[in-house]
């Protein structure tokens, strides 16, 4: 596991393959598309994990990856595709957007009661929920790993064979990965 990202996740992981590395590696910045296509065939076979990825198949998040790539169809590798933070970027402010109007305002107080134990479908097609006692966002996740371009299914290929990208993702339930309340360390959790 490594939290580099960017150039250093990219010198990582080519200088590990020039000197001969025989491990996956895990890190949640390899669905960048700028740094796989800098990395190139040393990032086949590494792990990535988000919230969301691109490649979920959900009917919600295909028809935003849709839309995105028809308002960008000219983009540049590094939004070609809602890649990295965009996509749980776009849910999170839609669900603001949500609470803002149930709170009736911005009023601070308000919003803060309407999202605790608010709930929220998004993107990648979770239902997501505000634990009231940390105000933690609760949501299945997936996890990728990065292919090359031929082995990835050509509806989720969205850089042809440019170079190596994340393929389908595995999902990882809600409760396989959320952190009990009593475990978190905040009092108001206990």
């Amino acid at each position: 596991m490594t939290g580099d990202w960017g150039q250093d996740l990219r010198l990582l992981l080519q200088q590990g393959a020039a000197l001969g590395w025989k491990v996956k590696v895990g890190n949640y910045f390899l669905d960048d598309p700028t740094v796989a296509k800098g990395v190139g065939k040393p990032v086949v076979g590494q792990i990535t994990a988000d919230a969301y990825l691109c490649t979920v198949e959900s009917p919600e998040n295909k028809e935003f990856v849709k839309a995105w790539r028809a308002r960008y169809p000219d983009a540049p590798v590094s939004y070609r595709v809602p890649s990295l933070t965009c996509g749980r970027c776009a849910s999170a402010v839609v669900w603001l957007g949500d609470v803002v109007k149930r709170a009736g305002g911005l009023d601070t107080e308000k919003v803060i009661k309407a999202w605790e134990n608010a709930k929220f479908k998004t993107l990648w097609g979770a239902e997501v929920e505000m634990r009231a006692c940390d105000h933690q966002m609760l949501t299945q996740g997936y996890v990728a790993e990065v292919l090359e371009p031929e082995k990835i299914p050509p509806d989720i290929r969205y850089f042809g064979t440019e170079f190596p990208y994340i393929g389908k993702p595995t999902l990882i339930a809600k409760d396989d990965i959320t952190v009990a309340p009593k475990e978190t360390g905040n009092k108001r959790c206990a």
